[in-house]
């Protein structure tokens, strides 16, 4: 195959790169989708996706929308923090172990500085770094209660 054809081949590849917007969960999201390596046979590809999910500062309304990134939370990813969103300027924040067991709580406000969104290093109250399990987190203010899952794979 010529140089030429070669590089005309990629420039056509090109289309199946594309950003898609969209709302989910009253927020805006970007999505950018690329495909992976197409198989001998052409009849299978792998396609790649980047979430990105752009929020801005809530109000106190916002409890039911709040959620945590990445997850599954995975270190060999280059994951190294769990962040919570779309949280009000108050707000406490507690994760349990599948059995109950109350590992972390957090207090956020927004006067620390991140308005809408909280960071934790994916350690209990004592410090120590979570191991592989699945989690459960309650985020609670104003009366308002939202509740999710978090996967940690070390």
């Amino acid at each position: 195959m010529s140089q030429h054809l070669m590089k005309t081949k990629s420039h056509l590849m090109d289309w199946r790169r594309f950003l898609a917007f969209g709302f989910y969960a009253g927020m805006l999201q970007l999505f950018w989708m690329w495909p992976g390596q197409l198989h001998a046979a052409g009849s299978q590809t792998t396609i790649r996706m980047v979430r990105m999910v752009l929020t801005t500062p809530s109000s106190s309304s916002d409890v039911p929308t709040a959620f945590a990134f990445p997850v599954p939370f995975k270190p060999s990813l280059g994951h190294t923090n769990i962040t919570f969103v779309n949280l009000p300027s108050e707000a406490d924040i507690k994760v349990f172990t599948i059995n109950g067991e109350l590992v972390k709580e957090i207090s956020h406000s927004d006067a620390n500085g991140s308005p809408g969104q909280e960071v934790w290093d994916v350690t209990n109250n004592s410090g120590q770094p979570l191991g592989s399990d699945v989690f459960f987190y309650l985020i609670t203010a104003e009366g308002q209660t939202t509740k999710g899952k978090i996967l940690v794979v070390r």
